[in-house]
């Protein structure tokens, strides 16, 4: 049998070699669209503008409260992707999910 001495060291070169092979990011985002489509992922993983990025809608609204916050509590909901980097919809389904959750305290008057 192995001393755990023995195994310590093992598992720490084993993690401190380096890889010899690494995904591009192309790779990365095939493999996370097929995740998508197998429903691995579910459908709560959004892309950003920049195409590079994933965001949840979790996080997603997160951000929209805090850009919300950050603009003094009124902004408009066509500046919002510009802000938080996700395209128009998500954003808007975002924002009317903030406003369900205000409790009167956010309001949606005119887009804004």
């Amino acid at each position: 049998m192995m001393d755990l001495n023995e195994l310590l060291s093992q598992l720490q070169s084993t993690q401190q070699a380096k890889a010899t092979s690494r995904l591009s990011e192309r790779n990365v985002i095939d493999l996370v669209n097929k995740l998508k489509q197998l429903g691995i992922l579910g459908d709560e993983l959004l892309y950003t503008i920049n195409g590079k990025e994933y965001i949840t809608t979790d996080q997603l609204k997160k951000e929209v409260g805090l850009a919300l916050k950050q603009s003094g509590g009124r902004l408009a909901l066509v500046e919002l992707p510009a802000l938080v980097g996700c395209d128009l919809l998500h954003c808007e389904r975002q924002a009317a999910a903030v406003v369900a959750e205000g409790r009167g305290e956010v309001l949606e008057a005119q887009g804004e």
